[in-house]
């Protein structure tokens, strides 16, 4: 038979393993995939506009050695 306080103890179970999951999940490299994230979402909806921005910059300074 199951009871509300068994089903409630295999709940509290589930989310704790679900919570250890994330945790782990949340290892060296957690931080920079968010900065990736983060710089993809910037540049890609500009990505011409951030490539013809990186060629004029790279000829400036290639101009200017």
């Amino acid at each position: 038979m199951i009871t509300p306080n068994r089903m409630l103890r295999e709940h509290a179970a589930g989310l704790r393993r679900h919570l250890q999951h994330c945790r782990a999940a949340q290892g060296r490299w957690f931080s920079a995939a968010l900065v990736a994230e983060r710089v993809h979402r910037q540049m890609a909806p500009r990505f011409v506009t951030t490539v013809a921005a990186a060629v004029l910059l790279l000829s400036a300074a290639c101009g200017w050695i």
